[in-house]
């Protein structure tokens, strides 16, 4: 595994006031700059090997806000084999122009293991948090490394923190679902209704023409 490097440094999570969801936020000259709430499971294998855990207020915390680069990691501990530590890190990144943020790299580490993702959907505005009741990420490499993590209760502010606390201004992943290209149903749709016109047109006609062929035979 690479190593990291982190600029500042934070304790253990906390608990949202009357909510049971670990809360870990990053400090920045003593003023909180990134705050992820979220209940975190995972589970993995790898090489037969399998390795499930959670995440929860015992858990440790760590990251740094560099300019328009934020970055949280979290380590808890596994249980499988062999119990070990685990951790995962999340990357988030200001883009100026747009004075959008956007989720970057994912990274998730146990057991000698190194899987990286990305979580292209989650995103909001500078100072607006991103929430989602139910996030998954996908851990499959290869035939040999299979597993996701479970953010439940998933909550987001990594940048445009004030108060020490969520922005009331929240972008909910429902409200950015990947867009749905219709353009192929909708021109089979046509085709198919154009075949049934066409064909009804046919009977049509032809009951017609019998028609008259048997008023002249009478």
């Amino acid at each position: 595994m690479s190593p990291l490097f982190f600029l500042f440094v934070v304790g253990v999570a906390s608990l949202a006031q009357g909510d049971d969801t670990p809360r870990y936020t990053v400090v920045s000259d003593n003023e909180t700059c990134l705050i992820l709430s979220a209940s975190i499971t995972f589970n993995l294998t790898v090489n037969e090997t399998f390795y499930s855990g959670s995440f929860d207020d015992n858990s440790s915390s760590i990251g740094s806000c560099d300019g328009d680069l934020h970055e949280i990691t979290i380590t808890a501990n596994a249980t499988g084999n062999e119990t070990q530590d685990f951790t995962l890190s999340f990357q988030f990144i200001h883009d100026t122009s747009t004075k959008m943020w956007r989720a970057g790299l994912v990274t998730f580490y146990v057991g000698m293991v190194d899987v990286e993702a990305n979580l292209t959907l989650v995103h909001g505005r500078l100072h607006q948090s991103y929430m989602c009741p139910e996030t998954e990420i996908s851990l499959g490499m290869d035939n040999s490394t299979t597993g996701t993590v479970t953010m439940r209760n998933f909550q987001v502010q990594p940048f445009g923190v004030k108060d020490d606390n969520f922005s009331r201004h929240v972008m909910s992943c429902s409200m950015v679902q990947p867009h749905t290209n219709n353009t192929v149903p909708i021109a089979v749709g046509a085709a198919l209704g154009g075949l049934v016109l066409s064909v009804i047109v046919a009977y049509l006609i032809g009951r017609s023409r019998s028609n008259r062929r048997g008023y002249q035979a009478v």
